[in-house]
Order: C-alpha cells, then structure tokens, then sequence
C-alpha cells in the first residue's frame, strides 16, 4: 500500500485522500475518500473512457446525475458506473458529503485531481469547478483525455477540437500537469 495523500481545493470546497489498494485479481485500484463541502462545487457532467467508479456514501447526501437520471444517495448507498457513463455529482445535503471512491483501473485519476487542486489553489478555477480559462480547460482536458473525458460520440468532437487548439494553449503557458 502506497501513503495516502491530500489534495485540497479551495476554489470548489472538495478534499481528496488517496490510497492504492488491492483490487480483484491482485491487481491496483486507486481509491479515495472525497469530500464536497456545503456549497462546494457540482463537478461538471463527465465520463471516464477506460475505467470503472465505484461511489459509496459515508456521511451526508451526494446528488448523482447518470445518463441524464438524477439520484439522491445517503450513507451506506452505492452506484458503479461503467467505463464511458456520463455523471455528474454534487453535495446534496446541508452538510459535506463524504464519500469513498474506487478507479479501476487506477490510470491517471491522482495526478487529474492534484492538478485540479492545483488549479483551485493558484486562483485559476471558478467557483462551480471549471477553469478561468478556456485555453486552460483545453490544456487540462487534454492531458488527461484518457481520464476523464466527456462520452462518445461527443468525445471526439472534444478531442478533434482539443487536439488542434492544444498547441496554442501550450505556447501560451497553459499545461494540465502540475498546474
């Protein structure tokens, strides 16, 4: 087991505490314990092309857009959403939410959210989680595009347009990475 790291973002009042732990067949699955603080940020409709969430509540109310269904889950309530299943979540209720969170496989989800924070902490996110920026966006996105995308079809539109005005946003001084 790896040691667990924080990544904090004041921008959107979301916490993560990441862990790597075993998964079925021995194989690694990132897990994370999130928090989205009273008025924290609804993290934007999105889809993970090649990995498998598990979502388990463990205290409060976490709203849960899936493929345009809404869903309220409270603690002890879980969902799975497949590879390339457009959600969204937010905090539901008048207290945070905390929930524990598995990626399977793992891919790039630690350094997705420690560049996020990142983002939040240097003041380039807006409060509803989305960057200032949208060439930012554009840098961000398409570093991670293995991660974390928006679904088929539509995810090659992004990808086709990302792709080209990634450069751009590179001699601008704009990366996903450590930003």
């Amino acid at each position: 087991m790896s040691a667990e790291r924080r990544f904090e973002n004041p921008a959107t009042k979301e916490s993560c505490l990441f862990r790597t732990i075993a998964g079925i067949g021995g194989h690694d699955v990132l897990e994370m314990e999130y928090t989205i603080g009273v008025g924290g940020a609804r993290v934007p409709e999105h889809a993970h092309p090649h990995a498998t969430q598990r979502i388990r509540v463990l205290k409060g109310l976490l709203g849960l857009k899936v493929r345009g269904e809404v869903r309220l889950l409270s603690e002890g309530m879980e969902a799975v959403l497949p590879p390339n299943t457009n959600h969204s979540q937010w905090n539901a209720g008048d207290v945070p939410v905390v929930t524990v969170e598995q990626m399977d496989p793992p891919m790039e989800f630690e350094a997705f959210f420690e560049s996020y924070c990142g983002l939040g902490a240097n003041g380039r996110l807006r409060p509803d989680g989305n960057p200032v920026s949208f060439l930012q966006t554009v840098a961000w996105l398409f570093e991670f595009r293995e991660t974390t995308s928006i679904a088929p079809p539509a995810r090659y539109g992004m990808l086709a347009v990302f792709g080209a005005l990634y450069p751009v946003a590179r001699l601008l001084g704009y990366r996903g990475r450590g930003s």
